[in-house]
């Protein structure tokens, strides 16, 4: 990976994005729209590196969440940007920035691969 600087745009790698443990999150073994929908409040939405980052230290502190994974690539194609801004204890952080319609989510989570399933049991 390039030397990376707060603020850079990125053209390529790989992202991680948690899964929260709920049935509009998680269905069929793949990860739904909602996991790609950011809070009203958030300019975008937070995911991380793989380069610089573990799943584990993704999902550290996160019991019963999943991980999902999605290309720079992919995010880019379907019309969104990925800038690199790290955090104090999170090196790889990253947010994804766009249109956030149900369209563009859904184009999100269909690109997107489950690694480690949620939990859903109560």
């Amino acid at each position: 990976m390039e030397n990376l600087h707060p603020g850079q745009f990125l053209t390529s790698g790989v992202l991680y994005r948690r899964i929260y443990p709920g049935p509009t999150c998680y269905r069929e073994g793949k990860s739904t729209s909602q996991v790609f929908t950011k809070k009203r409040e958030d300019p975008g939405i937070s995911v991380n590196l793989a380069s610089l980052t573990s799943s584990e230290d993704v999902l550290k502190g996160h019991d019963n969440f999943g991980l999902a994974e999605i290309t720079v690539e992919e995010v880019i194609a379907a019309g969104f940007t990925v800038k690199y801004e790290p955090k104090k204890g999170d090196p790889g952080h990253c947010v994804i920035y766009g249109q956030f319609s149900d369209g563009n989510c859904r184009k999100l989570s269909r690109a997107s691969k489950v690694l480690v399933a949620p939990n859903l049991a109560p």
